[in-house]
């Protein structure tokens, strides 16, 4: 007599039209890109980085930084990274932690306003490159970027 073999039914959610669209933005119009902490430059792609980075939640993990909550961007693929940036007063200490085939850490000190400027200028600049090349309606990145929006609305930060 052999043992029985069950397998349980698997829910598989389909992607809305507004994430294919970033996915595909982000495969068909690859680019490398640098994000520069300090004296480290670390080199990512639209495919894959920042696509899983965009699935993520960018927008919500920028509200929460703002909001003095710290968060953790991690870069698996191209150069195997996790960014922590904790907020401390009008700083913010981020730590970049490599792992892989060798393991390091290293922090530095940032100004936060600069560091929620230039993230929110980044989202800001993709999306508006997704919009324009047709793969996300305004509408769909007005709703993506709400986090972002709501919170400057309340703080009066501008980007």
């Amino acid at each position: 007599m052999y043992p029985t073999l069950t397998l349980q039914k698997i829910h598989v959610r389909e992607l809305t039209p507004f994430e294919m669209g970033l996915r595909n933005f982000c495969f068909e119009c690859d680019r490398r890109f640098f994000i520069e902490v300090g004296d480290r430059k670390i080199q990512l792609f639209f495919d894959p980085d920042l696509c899983m980075i965009l699935d993520d939640g960018l927008p919500e993990q920028i509200d929460k930084l703002s909001q003095g909550i710290e968060i953790e961007i991690s870069i698996d693929e191209s150069d195997q990274v996790i960014i922590k940036l904790v907020p401390v007063g009008q700083k913010i200490l981020c730590t970049l932690k490599y792992f892989g085939s060798w393991c390091e850490s290293k922090t530095f000190e940032l100004d936060k306003t600069q560091v929620l400027t230039e993230l929110k200028r980044f989202l800001y600049q993709v999306m508006e490159m997704a919009v324009s090349q047709g793969y996300v309606t305004p509408e769909d990145k007005d709703e993506f970027l709400t986090p972002v929006v709501v919170h400057d609305a309340k703080t009066g930060m501008a980007v």
